[in-house]
């Protein structure tokens, strides 16, 4: 068994989505060793920072919560496909063969995009097409992870249908199999639209 990490680690002032709604992110110790005997840290961020999961209530008030999302909704068999990954590619149906779920539920799009984390990242990404997307849910996945940004159309589809958008996951270039089991497990928050995620493929050597 092999173990690979795909989330951002949360750091202070780390990059996120440019909108004032969405908070920066900041991380203050408050407890110290030396005086308190413990370490503590207060987190200020928002539920989409860093590496997080999308419920559907993100996009539509009667969706499904954070919270109350099943597990093996989070912790499924997935499978990974090579998408274009330069600037304004369009990834189509074609660059995705929905046959390739073959019974897993999370589909993951590798591009390579998540290398230009940072000021770039949302200029002129990758773009996946509604088409590919709802090949994907048809064939059976309740999620879709991805390494790019994705726009507001995809959102509206995959939540819409009840299903979960796993996002800013990265180096997958470090993943040895194209099948595999992946965990991502956000924050329980209480009513939430979504929360930041620790993700992690587990790879069962043949």
């Amino acid at each position: 068994m092999r173990m690979v990490d795909l989330s951002f680690p949360i750091s202070h002032g780390m990059f996120r989505f440019p909108r004032e709604y969405h908070p920066e992110v900041q991380v203050e110790i408050t407890g110290t060793h030396q005086e308190h005997r413990s370490q503590v840290r207060r987190l200020t961020m928002g539920t989409h920072s860093g590496t997080h999961v999308d419920a559907p209530r993100h996009f539509f008030p009667d969706g499904m919560t954070v919270d109350v999302v099943p597990l093996d909704m989070l912790i499924t068999e997935a499978v990974m496909f090579d998408a274009p990954g330069n600037p304004g590619a369009v990834i189509s149906a074609a660059d995705l063969p929905a046959a390739e779920m073959g019974g897993a539920r999370t589909a993951v799009i590798r591009t390579g995009w998540w290398r230009r984390w940072g000021e770039d990242f949302y200029d002129n990404p990758p773009r996946l097409g509604l088409d590919a997307a709802a090949r994907l849910l048809d064939a059976g996945a309740c999620a879709i992870a991805v390494d790019f940004p994705v726009g507001l159309d995809i959102h509206e589809l995959v939540l819409g249908r009840g299903k979960l958008l796993i996002e800013n996951i990265c180096r997958l270039d470090d993943l040895q199999m194209r099948r595999f089991w992946l965990i991502a497990m956000p924050l329980r928050v209480a009513e939430g639209d979504g929360a930041p995620a620790r993700v992690a493929a587990v790879e069962l050597q043949p």
